[in-house]
């Protein structure tokens, strides 16, 4: 049985959908922080920050949640969410040097070993 709780989430989720439709900026960004508190995991909640961002053309913004979600996945070892936010993070650098640039700044840093094999094929 569905509780009061999770269908007011489900409907909340529909809302956000629908402001994004009508391209509704600031009341999209209300339902977010709404659901957002239903989110445990802050990495996501900052990789959906981010989307947010780019659907709204605030380009800058967008790479920053990117890249704090990246950082938040990596403190969790969460390995799927990384690559993610890694993926997303990807799509700002037009240029390979800065790309590269990047992904040495990150290989230089103490993450897993289990990064290497994404970071390898981003860099190709």
């Amino acid at each position: 049985m569905i509780s009061l709780e999770e269908k007011k989430q489900s409907i909340a989720w529909f809302r956000l959908h629908e402001a994004f439709l009508k391209n509704e900026n600031e009341r999209a960004f209300i339902l977010y922080r709404l659901i957002s508190h239903s989110i445990d995991d802050n990495g996501l909640k900052l990789l959906a920050l981010g989307d947010l961002y780019l659907y709204f053309e605030r380009q800058e913004e967008a790479l920053n949640k990117y890249k704090e979600s990246f950082n938040a996945f990596i403190s969790k070892k969460n390995t799927y969410g990384s690559c993610i936010a890694l993926s997303r993070i990807k799509y700002f650098f037009k240029e390979k040097e800065e790309l590269a640039n990047f992904l040495k700044e990150i290989s230089e840093s103490d993450i897993n070993k289990e990064f290497d094999f994404f970071i390898s094929t981003i860099k190709e």
